[in-house]
């Protein structure tokens, strides 16, 4: 969604044009990125103003000052209401292996001859359009032999078939689209490389090991293996239904419908017996498997930052467990010098960057990727190192590339991220963590107030779930005619589309927000009096930051001969005998004690009491 500059030329792309379109018609906008300036000032500047036209670049803090448009949010330094880290720590192993010698690196040898010729013939003539297809193609190969033999000798069977039947069609006098200095030795390498027998591969044989150690340890502790290639995936469902059962694995592929692709990750989270989920890069994005902490990249993306997405899959909110990571890379020259090359100048730039930045080693290496990803197109680096057979020219490429990541880095963070980081209050959270509010207090709450509606929050025991309908009062701000989801927060987590029923959930907001009005038809519901001592809850609603976000509390009350005392988050236990019918006379005289005591301290707006039992909402703005 950018701007380019070409001399006096501006060029809008179609995603830009299309927010500006949408501007025009929408009150909200939210962009979420992971490279809002990659050092190019004219993009950056055109990017917000899509957000406000009237932007102020000036360092000056102005009502449209481009600083109050940014939160930059930091995974390290992400706290919870217990204060502690969100986030659990990472652990990335890389796993370098050699080819076995049993038939593995014969068949990696001939392949990289039959690759030779192919790239031979591809570059006699770069500007004919076959001989590009055939270099095309010969860099495919060279990726999928770095994932497993059983992906290669697939594609190479196809290219197999397809020359074969090119080759009948020429015999026949038929035109053929082969070039035919090279269409015989061709055919001769790809039916040798098919038939080449390999009883074993390097990276299977470490996988065991790994699977065997961990297991061992853990019985049942679950896996998530990236691939890239459907014919590993393939491969690897196939062993390991062979050595754990045919219940033991779920793959998620591109292309699934969204009905089978759920269906995985749930019998992957719920289903003990299954340990492993096999992806594609279909799964690297866009699913949330935090109750798995242990990822096998059975072979790695030429670009870095993908591997990054994958491990945001298990490191997430709701991890429990430190996330280990092993990364499977068979030794070959070409491969291996650009990754180390890669891996050497990104950690010199992460040393050279927290000299400069008070951030987290994992932060600024996570965002100096995303923004190397604008700078260094991967896959034609590979491409380039492959076709010529030596890494010099694709080394210096990622030398640039990381110079100018580095610089847009810098260029980010003094000028966009200064000030920019996105508003936190933890002792807000902590007090309410102390208050003692829980789900199970939400629905006791909505249970009563219902019943004050006409209504009744009805357990459905098939389903597992609570439903409700919504009252006459408030149904004319929904579309809504009935309610059904949990107060159970797991397992809303387990499954994302059952909605959680509480603050923040928008039937629930309305219902909270209804008794906030003039003409409030609900309120917070409380235990009932004794003869000397009353305790109570109220649900308190707190404006406590500048960006206007709204809180609920608990708080205490205890009515003893002295009078009344107020107990700031420290919700008192109601004895069980505090029932009964409350008698009418003690009920209004406590009213007016309770109405008077909260006038008194001056933070509380509104007081409200329904029939026969005594609720009341405190209100703080």
């Amino acid at each position: 969604m950018t701007t380019k500059t070409y001399g006096q030329k501006t060029k809008k792309t179609l995603n830009y044009r299309l927010a500006e379109e949408l501007g025009k018609r929408t009150r909200d906008f939210l962009f979420l990125t992971g490279t809002p300036h990659d050092g190019d000032d004219f993009k950056f500047r055109n990017l917000l103003k899509l957000l406000d036209p009237e932007v102020d670049f000036d360092p000056s803090e102005s009502e449209h000052s481009f600083g109050k448009l940014i939160l930059k949010n930091r995974k390290s330094q992400a706290i919870g209401a217990d204060g502690k880290k969100l986030f659990k720590k990472v652990q990335v192993e890389k796993i370098t292996l050699s080819l076995l010698q049993n038939g593995e690196a014969q068949f990696h040898d001939a392949l990289k001859t039959y690759l030779r010729e192919g790239y031979d013939v591809a570059e006699q003539d770069p500007s004919n359009i076959r001989n590009r297809a055939i270099g095309f193609v010969m860099t495919g190969f060279q990726k999928l032999a770095t994932s497993s033999i059983e992906a290669i000798k697939k594609s190479l069977q196809k290219r197999l078939d397809l020359l074969e039947s090119q080759d009948q069609w020429a015999d026949k006098g038929k035109r053929s689209d082969l070039h035919k200095p090279f269409v015989g030795k061709e055919l001769e390498m790809l039916r040798d490389l098919v038939n080449h027998p390999v009883s074993k591969e390097a990276k299977w044989t470490e996988l065991c090991r790994l699977l065997d150690a961990i297991t061992k340890q853990a019985p049942q502790e679950k896996f998530l293996i990236f691939t890239e290639y459907r014919g590993t995936v393939a491969f690897l469902k196939r062993e390991l239904e062979s050595r754990y059962g045919d219940n033991a694995i779920v793959v998620i592929m591109g292309g699934m419908h969204a009905d089978d692709r759920k269906g995985s990750i749930d019998k992957f989270r719920e289903d003990s017996s299954c340990r492993f989920l096999i992806s594609t890069e279909a799964g690297g994005e866009g699913i949330n498997l935090q109750f798995c902490n242990i990822m096998v990249n059975y072979d790695l993306p030429w670009n870095p930052f993908r591997v990054e997405q994958r491990i945001g899959r298990i490191h997430r909110i709701g991890q429990k467990r430190n996330v280990q990571v092993f990364s499977f890379q068979i030794r070959n020259e070409i491969d291996t010098k650009l990754s180390d090359s890669h891996e050497n100048r990104v950690e010199n730039a992460v040393k050279r960057l927290l000299k400069k930045f008070d951030l987290g080693i994992e932060d600024v290496r996570r965002q100096l990727l995303g923004f190397a990803q604008e700078f260094i197109n991967y896959e034609a680096v590979y491409q380039e190192a492959i076709r010529k057979g030596n890494t010099k020219e694709s080394e210096a490429e990622i030398a640039r590339g990381i110079e100018e990541a580095e610089k847009a880095f810098e260029l980010a963070y003094k000028k966009v991220f200064r000030r920019a980081t996105a508003p936190f209050n933890p002792e807000r959270f902590q007090s309410l963590n102390r208050s003692g509010l829980k789900l199970e207090d939400m629905r006791v709450w909505l249970e009563d107030y219902l019943k004050s509606k006409g209504r009744k929050l009805m357990w459905r025991a098939d389903k597992q779930l609570w439903e409700f309908l919504i009252p006459e009062k408030i149904k004319h701000l929904t579309e809504k005619k009935n309610v059904i989801g949990t107060f159970d927060r797991e397992m809303a987590m387990r499954h994302p589309e059952i909605e959680l029923l509480a603050f923040g959930h928008p039937i629930m907001d309305i219902i909270l927000r209804s008794v906030f009005l003039p003409n409030k038809d609900g309120c917070a519901v409380l235990s009932k009096p004794g003869n000397i001592e009353f305790s109570a809850w109220l649900l308190m609603r707190k404006d406590e930051t500048h960006m206007g976000d709204s809180a609920f509390d608990l708080l205490s009350v205890r009515r003893k001969q002295s009078g009344w005392e107020l107990i700031d988050g420290k919700p008192l236990e109601i004895p069980d005998d505090l029932s009964g019918a409350i008698d009418g006379n003690l009920y209004d005289d406590l009213k007016s004690e309770i109405v008077k005591f909260l006038e008194d301290q001056d933070q509380f707006s509104e007081v409200d009491f329904l029939e026969n039992k005594i609720y009341w909402l405190a209100c703080v703005f």
